[in-house]
């Protein structure tokens, strides 16, 4: 009888570790899709519209609105990954005298890694 109600705990907590598990996985998915969701022109106005769900007449007037806001946000998010990039290069740079080489191709390799990981979700 104990080993019933052990093991029937025990499948009760793993349950609930995946549950947890898949629920945050989801939410963090829901939260990144906004964020990729305005990484282009087209995906910035596409984004856009499904959200203010305009009138056919509200469209054709917002429509130069939303497409220079598109430009903008497009052209920002370029800089800033510009200077993202020249703000991780001049890291490593500095950081290169105290590490070894395989700590470097590490750090090198991390964004690859990253990059990969969430690809697939």
């Amino acid at each position: 009888m104990k080993t019933r109600a052990i093991l029937t705990i025990l499948i009760s907590l793993i349950t609930g570790f995946a549950i947890g598990f898949i629920t945050s996985s989801q939410i963090t998915k829901m939260r990144t899709r906004d964020i990729h969701s305005m990484s282009s022109i087209d995906a910035f106005k596409a984004r856009a519209f499904s959200v203010i769900e305009p009138t056919p007449e509200q469209k054709s007037l917002i429509m130069p609105i939303v497409e220079e806001y598109a430009l903008k946000s497009d052209t920002l998010r370029k800089q800033a990954s510009r200077e993202f990039h020249g703000l991780m290069d001049e890291f490593h740079s500095k950081l290169q005298p105290y590490l070894s080489d395989v700590q470097m191709e590490r750090l090198h390799n991390f964004p690859k890694y990253v990059k990969k990981k969430y690809k697939h979700h």
